[in-house]
């Protein structure tokens, strides 16, 4: 005997959310709930958005964060790469720093667009 059962709709599983006074939980995916305090709750949230270290004891050999250390990654680098590694590590670097750039200067010129658009409103 053959039972039938109805699939849950996706937009069921995408607007679950519970929250109580004490905490708040937030769908992450279809199978995890992720259950934080109120307090903190946005700035978690955020550090695992950007993926960013809890605090507890970043890496200095990872470029991204403030705790890196230039001589060690260095020293690593050339200790454990062979020199065609070295090279194109050089170039991905360089990829990325142009990348930057240019999203830096896009960045600079749409706020300057936004400044100048709202001068011209408060001058009207």
């Amino acid at each position: 005997m053959a039972t039938s059962t109805s699939p849950k709709s996706p937009t069921s599983d995408s607007q679950e959310q519970s929250t109580s006074f004490a905490s708040t939980s937030v769908h992450v995916t279809p199978h995890i709930t992720l259950t934080l305090p109120r307090k903190g709750r946005a700035k978690q949230l955020l550090k695992d958005f950007y993926g960013l270290p809890d605090g507890k004891k970043a890496d200095p050999l990872d470029i991204d964060f403030s705790a890196f250390d230039v001589n060690k990654y260095v020293n690593n680098m050339l200790v454990d790469k062979h020199l065609s590694e070295l090279m194109q590590r050089d170039n991905d670097l360089s990829t990325e720093i142009r990348q930057l750039d240019g999203d830096m200067k896009t960045l600079v010129y749409e706020n300057y667009n936004k400044f100048i658009s709202a001068t011209d409103t408060i001058r009207k």
